[in-house]
């Protein structure tokens, strides 16, 4: 098991008939399987994501949020980040093409999101932007990137905010708030896990947990990590 430490907390909330709950995880990243996971948390949304791609009911993290980055000591996430890789890419040095020198260029590639639309009163949409460096062919994706040559991935961030639709007293009726938080973060050596959410009082399941994205999440990493977030997060509930 590559878990090393997890904790939960559960919190009342004044005024609300939903507590909080709080997981936390971290553990040590096996040899080798940095690009596996990154294929795994990537592959998990129900769309591919690339320039364009809808996603109902799910935008990227706030950086302002209450999930905290902890291992990727890169660039802070900007708006509404949902995926952000970070490595190296072997290029031929301009000056040295005969003598068939690499060099190693860092890069940064992320998917962000921004809003769309209201499809309904109980949904809403974000539309996914790219910021892909230059030296990355256009057919490139973030799926692709996890195991493409010549890129050397050392890190990956993935958060995103799941919506909700709550009834409102403001706005007269139903609409989506975020009431879930996700944030990940990889790199060769480490990883770390956040989930903040909403959970009836006093009961014994965590609705998020069967949110489509996050349960292709479990099953993914379970079969590389051999451990399971919601199945601990049951357990210790």
């Amino acid at each position: 098991m590559s878990c090393t430490d997890s904790k939960l907390e559960r919190r009342r909330q004044l005024f609300s008939r939903s507590d909080q709950l709080l997981f936390e995880a971290r553990g040590g990243t096996p040899d080798q399987t940095l690009p596996l996971i990154a294929e795994a948390l990537i592959g998990s949304f129900v769309s591919p994501l690339s320039e364009g791609s809808i996603l109902e009911d799910l935008k990227g993290r706030d950086p302002s949020g209450p999930c905290a980055l902890e291992l990727t000591a890169y660039a802070p996430a900007g708006p509404e980040e949902l995926v952000a890789l970070f490595g190296n890419v072997l290029l031929p040095q301009q000056k040295a093409l005969r003598a068939r020198q690499l060099a190693e260029l860092p890069f940064e590639y992320r998917i962000r999101t921004k809003f769309d639309s209201f499809p309904h009163t109980h949904h809403i949409n974000h539309r996914c932007t790219e910021q892909r460096p230059q030296s990355f062919p256009l057919w490139y994706t973030p799926l692709s990137t996890t195991r493409a040559l010549p890129i050397m991935l050392t890190a990956l961030r993935i958060g995103f905010e799941i919506f909700e639709s709550r009834f409102s007293s403001l706005s007269f009726g139903f609409a989506p708030v975020v009431t879930s938080h996700i944030l990940m973060e990889v790199s060769a050596e480490a990883w770390s896990l956040k989930l903040l959410t909403e959970v009836p009082r006093r009961a014994s399941t965590v609705p998020v947990l069967s949110h489509e994205v996050l349960a292709r999440m479990d099953r993914r990493l379970a079969a590389i990590l051999s451990w399971s977030f919601a199945s601990v997060i049951k357990n210790e509930l």
